[in-house]
């Protein structure tokens, strides 16, 4: 057998990530963007008051889990995985706590959800 790299096993250097946390990671950070630019509670998106479907191209604004649904749709990704991410920092149901809380608490819960898992 010849002394040479084709002897050696090939080290795969791993993060400990699996990759549907980089998808959930993706959805969460394009989600974020949406809730910073426009954010509402009882209603998943608004189109200025009007409450629409989360996948309305004119949108205006949405709650937590409705800028996780509008990502999701927009990347073609699930987010069952981000949603969980989100909901392990807050402690409760995701869409309770968008309504019982202001746009900043739902900002830094999503933030605080990139940055433990990435």
């Amino acid at each position: 057998m010849p002394l040479d790299a084709t002897n050696f096993a090939t080290v795969v250097e791993h993060d400990g990530r699996n990759p549907q946390d980089e998808e959930a990671i993706r959805v969460l950070r394009a989600a974020l963007k949406l809730l910073e630019l426009g954010w509402t509670k009882k209603a998943y998106a608004r189109c200025i008051f009007m409450p629409v479907p989360s996948n309305f191209r004119f949108a205006t604004s949405y709650c937590g889990r409705g800028a996780l649904m509008r990502a999701g749709h927009d990347l073609g990704l699930p987010i069952e995985r981000a949603e969980q991410m989100v909901t392990n920092i807050i402690g409760t149901d995701l869409v309770r706590y968008n309504d019982k809380h202001n746009q900043t608490d739902v900002v830094w819960a999503f933030q605080c959800a990139i940055v433990a898992y990435t």
